[in-house]
């Protein structure tokens, strides 16, 4: 803090990743109102669809450019996974929604440390192999109501975690059924197919994967 006050800093934007709270276990607001900055604060918020089984979604309409697929779960998902939206509304706002399986939160957790490229040397390559057989030793123990479901996500640009409930709460951004039906317009260039796959299957898959990898 000496430092940053000696170069006249008094502001420093804090960025938190992975962390999820329950929005009903938070006693106090977060965010300063009054701050001059404050209106670049952001949040994501979301809500969790349960399911014992494992959901992906992909765009109905591939020909939308405010859309990303990342396919997941090779092949058995059929090109299914997570995506990504771009979506306006009202006056141009704009908002960045994720829809993504609950499954993620468990690959995350289990691979925080391995390396994120491909390996260039047989024995970086052995070490990703024990690595992923060692997931798939945590994946058979997770429970699967940990595993399964879909959690919807939206990037909300407000002063205050307040005030950015409020905004979500005036949409149909987190509703999963409008993405599903086509009942709102404004979401029609958004709609999404879903396929769930079961515990067993995904972890067949898996093993299928690895095995491959041996030979």
């Amino acid at each position: 803090m000496d430092y940053l006050s000696q170069i006249g800093c008094n502001t420093i934007r804090l960025q938190v990743y992975g962390q999820k709270r329950h929005l009903l276990t938070l006693k106090s607001n977060i965010g300063n109102l009054n701050h001059p900055l404050a209106h670049l604060n952001t949040f994501d918020l979301g809500t969790m669809y349960d399911d014992p089984r494992i959901t992906l979604v992909q765009p109905v309409q591939y020909s939308n450019p405010k859309m990303t697929l990342y396919p997941m779960l090779l092949p058995i998902a059929m090109g299914y996974g997570s995506v990504h939206m771009d979506i306006a509304l009202g006056k141009g706002e704009m908002y960045q929604v994720k829809a993504y399986p609950r499954l993620v939160h468990c690959i995350k957790a289990e691979s925080g440390n391995q390396a994120l490229w491909a390996p260039d040397t047989v024995r970086r390559a052995r070490v990703q192999h024990t690595n992923l057989k060692n997931q798939f030793k945590a994946m058979e123990i997770t429970p699967r109501s940990i595993m399964g479901g879909l959690r919807l996500e939206v990037t909300v640009t407000a002063p205050t975690l307040m005030l950015a409930k409020d905004i979500i709460h005036k949409t149909p951004l987190l509703n999963l059924d409008a993405y599903l039906y086509d009942r709102l317009e404004l979401l029609h260039p958004y709609q999404l197919r879903m396929i769930t796959i079961t515990k067993a299957d995904y972890l067949a898959n898996l093993k299928h994967l690895l095995t491959k990898a041996e030979t």
